[in-house]
């Protein structure tokens, strides 16, 4: 199955602080979304890597130093919400591309071999996600109160890549548009329409950089590993 990645860099990532949006934030001398396109473009199964941005960051874009790839396609703008960014991505990959792949920017660590291993599950089973366990207990909470505690061992924090057959991600996505829902994550989309989505285990250092904490432990890690830039 020919796959492609669509590579979300919309978002403005307020709880980042500063003025720049965060798929624009410097780590250790490469923006998020550079780190991120370089892992990805990693993985010689991916056919197109799509790059969607806000069209405020045009100027932004057009000013990195991105990889020489051909694969690189051009980026497309986004929408307000997720769901609107994904499917301004899914509608410009060509109609050969029958597996899509969805990952954050803000992911920007995630291994090549994790990519592989969840490209290859999405195209046995038609939908997979990279998750890892969760490892605190975990509490449902309604009004500051606990409600219950799950099953810690049931319990995993999903990641990106979420790598779907692209028929069955335009059926969920359709369906959601016409529903008026918004997933927290594109797998929340196929989950709804009943269709499973297989799991596979990802590494705890695929993190998603939210807040001031994350980055810090972000630069942490390169400077430990020696890899910045």
């Amino acid at each position: 199955m020919y796959s492609a990645v669509i590579v979300l860099a919309a978002g403005r990532g307020e709880r980042l602080g500063g003025k720049t949006p965060k798929a624009f934030v410097d780590l250790g001398g490469k923006v998020l979304l550079v780190r991120a396109l370089d892992c990805l473009l990693g993985f010689p199964g991916f056919k197109w890597v799509q790059p969607v941005i806000s069209r405020e960051d045009l100027d932004r874009y057009a000013a990195l130093e991105l990889p020489g790839d051909p694969r690189l396609a051009k980026p497309v703008i986004g929408g307000a919400e997720r769901q609107d960014s994904v499917a301004a991505g899914l509608a410009a990959l060509p109609a050969e591309i029958d597996l899509v792949a969805i990952h954050d920017a803000a992911r920007c660590r995630v291994e090549v071999a994790d990519v592989a291993r969840v490209v290859a599950a999405a195209e046995r089973h038609g939908a997979a996600l990279l998750a890892a366990p969760v490892p605190d207990t975990v509490k449902h909470v309604k009004d500051a109160v606990v409600i219950s505690t799950p099953d810690r061992r049931a319990c995993w924090g999903a990641q990106t890549p979420q790598v779907f057959h692209r028929a069955l991600y335009a059926e969920a996505l359709e369906k959601a548009r016409a529903d008026g829902f918004q997933g927290t994550d594109d797998a929340q989309l196929v989950e709804r329409m009943g269709a499973p989505v297989h799991v596979v285990p990802g590494d705890p250092g695929n993190f998603k950089i939210t807040g001031p904490e994350d980055l810090a432990r972000a630069e942490h890690l390169l400077a430990r590993e020696g890899t910045a830039p």
